[in-house]
């Protein structure tokens, strides 16, 4: 940039010129923060798709597909007023949360259109297993219940924290008997009163049963065949509900979604007293029903996760995450919206080019400035830089210098790319709106 000086001796006048580098130049302005982003389908459109749709002003995976991206235009960030400065952080809107951990309080329509509020509601034990060692919590106790609750629970024997999970961490079993212990969500459900059980599983070899036999990956504490339970078993290489009346009578299974092996699936149980029914969904939907004819009293044992009440090898082999129970039957749209939450994905990464049209191609980034790691809801959070706080009920904003490890080079252009998965071709992530500060 050519710059002319002047300057005054006397009553003449002397005028000098230099060059600036590019680099160091900046023109004035009277915002110290500068913005850009997309909201239109032509913003939208005017970046590269692929396997993704802009319909509405909202960009989401194409028919039928699993996955999909949308690589942005490029900003200009000098045509701004503000050359090669830091990148402050970015946000975006959805329809509804996609993977994202339930918060303890509601999230507002206002803020995700598409979302159920009741989620909440008769919400009595919630575990996220992001716990990366045991015994942190008084009793001891290693998990925290995030419900109203506060119902606290430990393991029992060989079970691994720390491991992946559906949204951050989760826990893993190897089928050598050790056991997650819900003690305590007895007492919480009446004995004819309806409940539903939420979780997810990816189980990594099977063995099929039930009545007794076989893979459980719920069931009881209390032996012997006559007593009460209501358990998850696999049968016929599917997940199956077993659930029996205290007086021993009544044995019922409701068999479900089939099994797959090495991948995330949502299982949930129910007994709706209302509708005299007991079902099962798989992936956010009702695969089965079996009436509830006896009505009878099941005093829930405490229950344990990852394993037969007494087969110490009729276990889980792979991983559990996500478990939340309520004193109540949930609606076939709040299962559906609860496994949305995680079947559904959005995530994104950045990069910085010096060419229009970033042709030099420089690599994405993600939170630990890799290409491998994607920023998505599980920073949406009060401890951004690891998920591992409270949950936000805002939509999201990644403020970049919580995420010590991501720096986005110096350059003129900026360019994000949003990568859309799901796990069933019926439903699809979404976003409307991008927002870009500098």
């Amino acid at each position: 940039m050519l710059v002319t000086m002047m300057f005054l001796f006397g009553l003449t006048e002397v005028h000098a010129q230099m060059f600036l580098p590019f680099s160091n130049w900046r023109c004035s302005s009277s915002s110290a923060i500068h913005a850009s982003g997309d909201s239109t389908n032509a913003n939208f459109s005017a970046g590269t798709l692929s396997n993704a749709i802009v319909t509405g002003f909202t960009v989401s995976l194409a028919v039928a597909a699993t996955s999909g991206t949308l690589t942005s235009r490029t900003f200009d960030i000098f045509q701004s007023c503000i050359q090669f400065s830091n990148f402050l952080d970015f946000s975006w809107k959805t329809s509804m949360p996609f993977l994202k951990e339930l918060p303890v309080a509601a999230e507002a329509v206002v803020d995700y259109p598409s979302v159920l509020t009741t989620l909440q509601t008769n919400l009595i034990g919630y575990w996220r297993f992001n716990e990366t060692a045991p015994g942190g919590y008084a009793g001891p106790k290693d998990f925290k219940d995030f419900s109203p609750s506060g119902n606290n629970i430990a393991k029992t024997g060989t079970i691994t924290l720390g491991a992946s999970g559906r949204f951050l961490n989760g826990v893993s079993s190897n089928n050598t008997g050790g056991y997650v212990d819900l003690t305590g969500v007895n007492t919480l459900i009446g004995t004819t009163a309806s409940y539903t059980i939420s979780a997810w599983f990816n189980v990594t070899s099977y063995t099929n049963g039930c009545s007794g036999t076989g893979t459980y990956l719920l069931d009881r504490a209390i032996t012997g065949g006559g007593n009460p339970l209501a358990g998850i078993c696999i049968k016929t290489n599917s997940f199956a509900f077993e659930t029996r009346c205290d007086n021993g009578a009544s044995l019922q299974q409701v068999v479900g979604a089939a099994v797959v092996t090495g991948s995330w699936q949502h299982v949930v149980i129910q007994r709706d007293r209302a509708a005299a029914l007991y079902r099962i969904f798989g992936n956010g939907v009702q695969i089965a029903t079996v009436a509830d004819g006896a009505g009878c009293a099941v005093t829930l044992d405490p229950p344990r996760l990852a394993r037969h009440a007494t087969g110490t090898t009729q276990g889980l082999v792979g991983s559990l995450d996500e478990v939340l129970i309520w004193n109540r039957a949930l609606s076939p749209a709040e299962i559906l919206q609860l496994y949305r939450r995680g079947g559904n994905r959005l995530e994104f990464q950045f990069r910085t080019c010096t060419s229009p049209t970033c042709a030099d191609n420089p690599a994405w980034q993600g939170p630990d400035g890799t290409a491998t790691t994607y920023f998505s809801e599980l920073y949406n959070n009060s401890i951004q830089a690891t998920g591992m706080g409270t949950v936000l009920t805002t939509p999201p904003t990644m403020t970049f210098i919580n995420f010590a490890a991501f720096v986005l080079a110096r350059k003129r252009y900026f360019q994000y790319k949003g990568i859309l998965n799901s796990d069933s071709t019926s439903n699809t992530p979404d976003f409307n709106w991008t927002y870009i500060n500098w």
